[in-house]
């Protein structure tokens, strides 16, 4: 493009050289005539003269190619890149050098060149410059707007919550002197249950002693139902060892019945003789008879005493059981006092702990509802001063939005200055 450009610059002005040189060789030609006519010269030196003409125009042209056409060529197509935008070409150092009209315009159009470069580089700085200026802008502008409405979100919240504050501290003020009420009934509640408490501690201090006595008492009579429960088992023995003797005594009996039948046998044999020996053996006989009944009485009154010693000795040893059950429940009841007034004896420096922490709440409640109520004053206070800030941030959000707005069009502005930069090539 760029050369095509020069081609029909240089075509120009050879045609425009050509053109002189064809009136040069008219005017020569009518000259030529003219000495001809006057002066009769020849055809030849006419052709000699046109001839030299001829060289003449062409060394012209050829000087004038190079030292008039092709440095204004090359101007021109350095102000035609110039003229596009493109600042990326430079005029030829031989064109700036030389000392005539044109190496004055070659330079001018350098120089013109480099000062404009300079420009459009500045300008495209300091549109960079104003776009990331704007987009900082824009950005702050978005942070402080957003920002500013949280802060106007939470100070319209802190608002409602110091107005809540206010109401729930009136409230708990209000229920704080309820509260107190039944702190001072609990106080007099609480004295008559340290009163209460120190009595129990007497009375179960009292009922362990009774009850050290009752064991005391059950002890001795569970030694003495021991010593009787021995003693029935010694009477049981006894009773073993006088069945034993009857037993004996049955046995004898039982043998003299049998003698005194044999000695019957025998008088009955003997005859007359044998009378008297014969009353005698059934005397005998009957009083084995009558012994034999009065062992198996003794016998049967031996069975029934053996029998009651052995429900005796079967019911000792079940209220032995008892006995010993109540004891063992004596100990345990015992143990519950001693429980009982240990746990009194700990409770009662709680209770005089609490007596005195609740006689400090009821001293200190008017203090408390003062300080609740001067609370309450400034939460109305801090609520005002919150719908206050919020109406500031929601200015400051407003503000913040045309600040917004204005880094959007400039923005806007440095873009379209980019654009136009871009148009040159640096």
């Amino acid at each position: 493009m760029e050369k095509s450009k020069q081609d029909k610059l240089q075509l120009k002005l050879i045609a425009y050289f050509l053109g002189i040189l064809l009136l040069i060789l008219v005017f020569n030609n009518l000259a030529l005539q003219s000495l001809l006519n006057i002066k009769g010269l020849g055809f030849k030196a006419w052709l000699l003269s046109l001839a030299l003409i001829i060289a003449g125009g062409f060394v012209y042209f050829l000087v004038a190619r190079n030292t008039v056409v092709k440095p204004i060529g090359s101007l021109v197509a350095c102000a035609e890149h110039i003229a596009e935008g493109n600042f990326q070409v430079e005029v030829e150092e031989e064109v700036r050098s030389r000392n005539d009209e044109i190496g004055a315009i070659a330079a001018a159009l350098h120089n013109m060149t480099v000062t404009l470069k300079g420009l459009v580089v500045k300008v495209e700085e300091k549109a960079r410059e104003l776009e990331n200026s704007s987009n900082t802008l824009a950005a702050t502008s978005e942070e402080v707007s957003a920002a500013s409405q949280e802060l106007s979100s939470t100070v319209q919240q802190v608002a409602k919550g110091s107005e809540g504050q206010a109401r729930d501290l009136i409230d708990i003020g209000e229920a704080l002197k309820e509260v107190t009420s039944s702190v001072e009934f609990m106080y007099e509640k609480l004295k008559d249950v340290s009163d209460e408490t120190k009595e129990t501690a007497k009375r179960a201090e009292i009922g362990k002693k009774e009850m050290d006595k009752l064991e005391t008492s059950i002890e001795d009579i569970r030694k003495a139902f021991e010593t009787v429960v021995q003693k029935v088992a010694n009477l049981t023995e006894s009773v073993n060892e006088i069945k034993g003797v009857t037993e004996l005594i049955s046995s004898i009996s039982e043998q003299t019945n049998l003698l005194a039948l044999n000695a019957a046998i025998e008088a009955a044999r003997a005859g007359e003789y044998g009378r008297g020996f014969a009353v005698v053996a059934e005397e005998v006989r009957k009083l084995a008879e009558e012994s034999k009944q009065s062992t198996e009485k003794i016998t049967s009154l031996i069975m029934s005493t053996v029998k009651d010693t052995e429900e005796v000795i079967a019911t000792s040893n079940v209220v032995k059981e008892h006995v010993n059950a109540q004891v063992e429940t004596l100990q345990k009841t015992i143990q519950s006092f001693d429980d009982i007034l240990e746990t009194v004896e700990k409770i009662a420096p709680y209770m005089e702990e609490t007596y005195k922490a609740l006689k400090g709440i009821v001293d200190t409640k008017d203090i408390v509802i003062e300080k609740v109520q001067s609370a309450s004053a400034v939460a109305e206070e801090n609520s005002a001063a919150a719908e206050e800030v919020a109406a500031s941030s929601e200015e400051l959000t407003a503000s913040s939005e045309e600040v917004a707005a204005t880094a959007q069009t400039l923005n806007s502005i440095a873009e379209e200055l980019m654009g136009t930069v871009n148009v040159f090539k640096l």
